[in-house]
């Protein structure tokens, strides 16, 4: 599509004219003078836009479809002119979205003669998302700023960024917290994270530096701290993904912290030869079959689509999706989210004798009365919970931008 800026070529041609009028009525050099000059100025301007704007052509590349967040990407874009006259200027800006607001970036280029224009910009510290690229827009004008064209140019091109997995270890030790439960750290970069989930009741052969005794002076009798993150061969990760599970001033930091978690679980999964499903409880629910992958990347893709806006409660999707798993099929819920619905759904699972483990996201700050409370119910119901301490991790800004010069 393209459109034409007549405003200050017609106010000069006006005065070209009225020039002219004057010149014609009274005489004199003033009015001579200014007709000619004003006519040249005319003449320059549609010359220049006219065969040195005659057809404008863009092209876009990227390095690679696919980023982890973090990463930085690198755009390249291409304009290409025809006409044998030198041009004035364009303004070149291209356009994305990450489908809630658009972002631009632009380049002021001096053409001259050149006919292929080239620059290089890059997305700084991409967040987790889909990205698709619009368009390309080229406002274009001659050197005395009389004409102006805008020439729009669309050029979809579409990329993902993967969350970045949490690294997991399995290790025999945690950190244990105030009433017996495991705390795990969870970090924003690649550090591995060592997990004691929970506990479980005492086996011939386990070693003594295992034993819980805090749940043993509990329960009245030996249990010995469980080091993996379930045991079984069959694991469903079920991210929580509702508006409530994720509220307030820290949700968006962790349910990103929860996304990483989820994606390192699953690749954990990979490395151990699990099966492994996962399900998404967003607006438009997400989820892949169990099965035994040798890669992530259709778990990456349904993460890098996930997000915190689902209106049915992650309780509720919990029990929905539970229906159609396999009774041997352990589950791992991550969510941030302690309420009287999540207890109530791990009563249901736990009196169908399924495996539940909750991974509860929380920031630094301790956990108040009544989360304590409904925590102490879920170790009641035979959940396993692990409480991931996630700092404000650091948030990334889709959309930033800056020149590239090479």
């Amino acid at each position: 599509m393209s459109r034409w800026g007549w405003g200050n070529f017609a106010a000069v041609a006006a005065l070209c004219a009225a020039s002219y009028g004057l010149h014609e009525w009274r005489g004199g050099y003033s009015s001579s003078f200014l007709f000619h000059g004003t006519a040249v100025l005319l003449f320059v301007a549609f010359v220049s836009m006219a065969f040195g704007m005659r057809r404008i052509r863009a092209e876009r590349q990227l390095r690679q479809s696919r980023y982890f967040a973090g990463d930085d990407a690198f755009v390249a874009v291409t304009v290409r002119r025809s006409g044998p006259l030198p041009a004035g200027w364009m303004i070149v800006t291209d356009i994305w979205t990450d489908g809630r607001s658009e972002y631009r970036h632009s380049r002021l280029i001096f053409p001259g003669f050149r006919s292929v224009l080239r620059f290089r910009y890059k997305l700084n510290k991409l967040a987790r998302g889909r990205y698709r690229f619009l368009r390309v827009e080229v406002d274009a004008g001659d050197w005395m700023g009389l004409l102006r064209r805008r020439v729009v140019i669309p050029l979809e091109t579409e990329f993902a960024v993967y969350p970045k997995p949490l690294s997991i270890a399995i290790a025999p030790r945690g950190a244990l917290a105030e009433s017996g439960k495991t705390v795990m750290a969870a970090k924003p970069g690649n550090d591995t994270v060592p997990i004691v989930t929970g506990v479980r009741p005492y086996m011939a052969g386990d070693p003594q530096h295992r034993i819980h005794w805090k749940a043993t002076a509990r329960t009245g009798s030996l249990q010995t701290k469980s080091t993996d993150p379930v045991e079984s061969d069959k694991i469903a990760v079920m991210l929580d993904g509702s508006r409530n599970g994720f509220a307030g001033k820290d949700g968006g930091a962790l349910f990103e912290a929860s996304v990483r978690a989820a994606a390192g679980l699953l690749e954990w999964c990979v490395k151990h030869g699990a099966c492994a499903s996962l399900h998404s409880g967003s607006a438009h629910p997400l989820s892949l079959p169990l099965a035994r992958r040798a890669d992530l990347m259709d778990a990456f893709d349904l993460l890098s689509r996930a997000q915190a806006d689902g209106n049915v409660s992650g309780a509720d999707m919990l029990l929905r999706e539970s229906s159609g798993w396999p009774n041997d099929c352990a589950v791992v819920f991550v969510t941030a989210a302690l309420d009287e619905g999540l207890v109530r759904a791990a009563r249901i699972l736990r009196s169908g004798r399924r495996t539940l483990t909750v991974w509860l996201m929380q920031t630094d700050a301790p956990l108040c009365d009544k989360e304590r409370y409904w925590l102490n119910e879920l170790e009641t119901s035979g959940c396993q919970v692990a409480v991931l301490r996630s700092p404000r991790s650091h948030a990334f800004s889709p959309g930033g931008a800056e020149d590239v010069i090479a």
